[in-house]
């Protein structure tokens, strides 16, 4: 029987209430006919909104469009993969889709402090203001950060390469002198292309930063080899598992890491030259087949014997990008023609 759509989003925002600062306001976007809602596209919820605001971004097969943030606010999707993970959402397996993200800064306006969480992004992320958190999305171009004190974990970051012959593009950009970058527990995956074009991480002259507990996939080219390299400078990097990806040491503080071929070394914790069919699954969901195997080298195998890879330590990746508040999965409910006898099914995904 059909539920009443309408009234599981009132019920999800009264969760979201819970989860925010009684003095903000929390917008629903939502640009599916026959749906009503706050705003309809990204930009539109930005310039509606008051700093300090939560704009949730419903399921839609339709992308939301680019959006620059000028002020603070906390913007949330539905997260992605979910016809793929069970118990993520209800009823929807769209994931909420934006394109370009932009957190911009000047004399007066900012976006410092501003969160995005759970969704999809098509076009390129760009972090001009400081004290940014990106958590828990799907990224599909380019990453840039020209501010200091960004927050970027538990990301899943797609790949393609194709940037032109003998050409670098870069997955993950941080501008010189930057500090207190966190890059933790992502799944950063780079696919085979036709050109001799390599993707990259890059961060040169870093300082006070750490890339820890991230499982980097990389690709063999015909030509060259390995095309993928992290190049990276002033990071502690540790418990990372990196497959067909080249690792330039460039004054880091790198142990306990897993890679397939030699830029680690067997010093300090690290283990080279593993065969990565014994640490990753290899099957279910498009990021479950990064988990670790049983019997997996990568188990146990961290700083303080933590698993190495995306879904060690902490924090831990979580399937789907699933946002850290409740989220309904499940719902049954009665005849609608007597009283409502509603039975609801949730996950608070922390």
């Amino acid at each position: 029987m059909k539920a009443p759509e309408n009234l599981i989003f009132v019920f999800l925002t009264a969760l979201l209430l819970v989860t925010s600062s009684v003095s903000a306001k929390i917008w629903r976007v939502n640009n599916r006919v026959g749906i009503v809602a706050d705003f309809t596209t990204a930009q539109a919820a930005h310039d509606g909104a008051n700093a300090g605001d939560t704009v949730f971004f419903e399921p839609s097969p339709t992308n939301y469009g680019d959006i620059t943030l000028t002020k603070k606010l906390i913007l949330i999707g539905t997260g992605y993969f979910l016809d793929q993970n069970l118990e993520t959402q209800w009823k929807n397996n769209w994931p909420a889709t934006i394109g370009h993200v932009t957190f911009s800064s000047n004399s007066s306006s900012s976006a410092q402090f501003s969160q995005l969480m759970g969704l999809t992004c098509t076009g390129d992320l760009t972090v001009n203001a400081p004290s940014i958190i990106i958590k828990r999305n799907y990224l599909q171009s380019q990453n840039q950060f020209s501010a200091s004190f960004v927050d970027f974990e538990d990301n899943y970051c797609y790949q393609t390469g194709l940037y032109g012959y003998n050409s670098c593009g870069y997955c993950l950009y941080i501008d010189p002198g930057l500090h207190d970058i966190i890059i933790n527990n992502n799944i950063f995956k780079f696919v085979y292309t036709v050109n001799r074009s390599q993707v990259c991480i890059y961060a040169n002259s870093v300082y006070n930063s750490s890339f820890n507990s991230n499982t980097v996939v990389g690709y063999q080219s015909q030509w060259n080899g390995v095309l993928c390299s992290l190049s990276i400078e002033g990071f502690i990097v540790q418990n990372n598992i990196l497959s067909a990806c080249t690792f330039s040491p460039n004054n880091n503080n790198y142990s306990y890491n897993i890679s397939d071929n030699t830029f680690f070394g067997n010093q300090n914790g690290n283990q080279q030259n593993v065969d990565m069919n014994s640490v990753f699954l290899f099957s279910g969901s498009t990021d479950g087949q990064y988990q670790l195997k049983t019997g997996s080298p990568a188990i146990g195998a961290g700083v303080g014997g933590i698993d190495c890879g995306a879904y060690g330590g902490t924090n831990p990746y979580v399937l789907s990008g699933i946002p850290p508040i409740p989220a309904i999965y499940s719902v049954m409910i009665g005849d609608p023609n007597s009283q409502y006898n509603v039975q609801l099914k949730l996950k608070s995904h922390n």
